[in-house]
């Protein structure tokens, strides 16, 4: 019972006596380690989904229209070479 009674004022006190935490901007994380921010890196939109849920987990911008970057080019040919090598037919869209 005391070894119960010991852990769990450790444990409340953990709760209680912690900091809140929350997460910086990318630029001012780098502002402060006294990188360079140049503006053409300022990511112009942003989009993170869930694979398996399709779940939007961060959206910044993301109604913008922009031209592919280029892993959206790399994914491209990833998935046409995963194709070849399945055998399978790989069509052009108009």
């Amino acid at each position: 019972m005391i070894i119960k009674r010991f852990f769990s004022c450790i444990f409340l006190s953990l709760i209680f006596f912690s900091d809140s935490v929350h997460a910086d901007d990318v630029m001012s994380i780098t502002s402060h380690y006294a990188f360079p921010v140049v503006e053409q890196y300022r990511p112009k939109s942003a989009l993170v989904i869930d694979a398996d849920t399709g779940q939007i987990l961060y959206d910044y911008q993301s109604n913008i229209k922009h031209d592919p970057a280029s892993i959206s080019k790399l994914m491209t040919i990833y998935l046409v070479m995963e194709a070849i090598k399945q055998e399978k037919s790989v069509h052009k869209l108009k």
